[in-house]
């Protein structure tokens, strides 16, 4: 149970209304604010009275405080406390239960062909997070990566390698996993051009037929991401996953599954493509092979559910994706409900809130604003070392680089 749960379970015990927490503007007036104006009606008093009232009654061991600021109630969370208190849970927990459960957990996400940047950071250190935690009661973890290699994003990188000059871009002689990135958020850039759009669709048609040329520049270039990815960014965050999963291995396998589910009635033909209708659900639809043959997101992570099952038979499947995804994991376990309800009931998306830039906008792999992981790494070793220098002024090379890389 997350904090705010937590504090709507102390605020139940005093008022039976809609409970609706907000995050005050600034941190110093707390983690979390109950708004008082709804009650004003009900217990015939200003807001401002009644969040004062109320401040006095809202205790628990994990707050260091609830109080009054106007028409709200301001909490302010001990975190040290609170962690201190689910440790001793946990460790209860840990001894009630001497086997835990064969999880799977599936984070990271980096795809090849694209720029590994900092929001990509945050999935990473969340996905290593739970895994621990989950090992520390007991639980056995299979950690697993599940990668583009195939689709849009690579075409559109493979377009901007057949036009470099274009981009105005060289192939350097190292870091080209890095470099790759930059191709491909200066191509994404180009395809507002409706004639290199249809070029690089084109190259997306005939990469997913088997085109020998392209396949080879694919899997040479592919080589260079996941080069990049376990030589820099893994290490750095001591992570060593069990199983890379590829949508190129799936999505072959994902255009069969669509088409039995066509064939058993689970889903339906329109204009050409293969979709299930979960209107009833309240999830809209959900198209899972487009109409020119060729596989969505959709159509490889139902091959993805059925080869994770077949060569761990997990208890409990994690994927850790970023909460704008939260409507699609809804339909697409919805639709693997349909046909197989055990395995549907294993699968669980675990959401976190998106990185943005200082334009508040979501940082992403496309565009010119792209900030790239170990740019901002660098940038913050630079940082790290003036500040070691200006306390310890004789303090040797060797152990500069060493503190200054522990600290960024």
């Amino acid at each position: 149970m997350d904090f705010k749960e937590e504090i709507i379970n102390i605020i139940k015990k005093e008022i039976k209304n809609e409970i609706n927490l907000e995050i005050p503007p600034d941190y110093n007036l707390g983690d979390y604010a109950f708004p008082c104006f709804s009650l004003a009606k009900i217990y015939k008093k200003n807001p401002n009275e009644i969040a004062k009232d109320l401040a006095a009654k809202f205790k628990a061991s994990f707050l260091d405080k609830a109080e009054a600021n106007g028409p709200y109630v301001n909490f302010f969370i001990n975190r040290k406390r609170f962690a201190e208190q689910k440790l001793k849970e946990f460790q209860k927990e840990k001894k009630i239960k001497n086997k835990g459960k064969k999880i799977l957990v599936e984070y990271c996400h980096a795809n090849t062909h694209k720029a590994f940047h900092v929001g990509h950071t945050r999935n990473i250190c969340v996905g290593e997070s739970i895994c621990r935690i989950l090992e520390a009661v007991n639980n056995k973890i299979i950690r697993v990566n599940y990668q583009g290699d195939i689709g849009m994003h690579v075409a559109k990188t493979i377009y901007g390698l057949l036009n470099l000059k274009k981009l105005g871009l060289t192939e350097p002689k190292t870091n080209k996993g890095k470099w790759l990135g930059l191709v491909y958020s200066a191509a994404s850039a180009l395809t507002k051009d409706e004639k290199i759009a249809k070029e690089v669709d084109e190259i997306n048609k005939k990469l997913y037929s088997g085109d020998k040329k392209l396949i080879k520049l694919w899997g040479e270039t592919r080589k260079w991401s996941i080069e990049y990815f376990e030589n820099v960014v893994y290490p750095d965050f001591d992570v060593k996953f069990n199983r890379f999963y590829f949508e190129s291995e799936v999505e072959k396998k994902g255009a069969e599954i669509a088409k039995r589910l066509l064939k058993e009635g689970y889903a339906k033909l329109d204009q050409g493509a293969i979709l299930v209708d979960l209107n009833k659900n309240n999830l809209g639809i959900f198209l899972i092979l487009k109409s020119d043959g060729n596989p969505l997101y959709s159509t490889k992570d139902l091959a993805l559910a059925e080869l994770q099952e077949k060569e761990f038979k997990p208890e409990l499947m994690l994927h850790i994706v970023g909460t704008e995804q939260s409507l699609y994991f809804k339909q697409l376990f919805k639709t693997i409900e349909k046909y197989n309800k055990n395995l549907a009931e294993k699968e669980k998306h675990i959401p976190y809130e998106i990185v943005n830039g200082p334009d508040g906008k979501k940082v992403a792999s496309r565009g010119n604003k792209v900030i790239l992981y170990d740019d901002t790494v660098e940038e913050m070793i630079e940082i790290a070392k003036k500040q070691i220098k200006s306390k310890w002024d004789d303090i040797n090379t060797k152990e500069l680089e060493k503190r200054s890389k522990v600290i960024a």
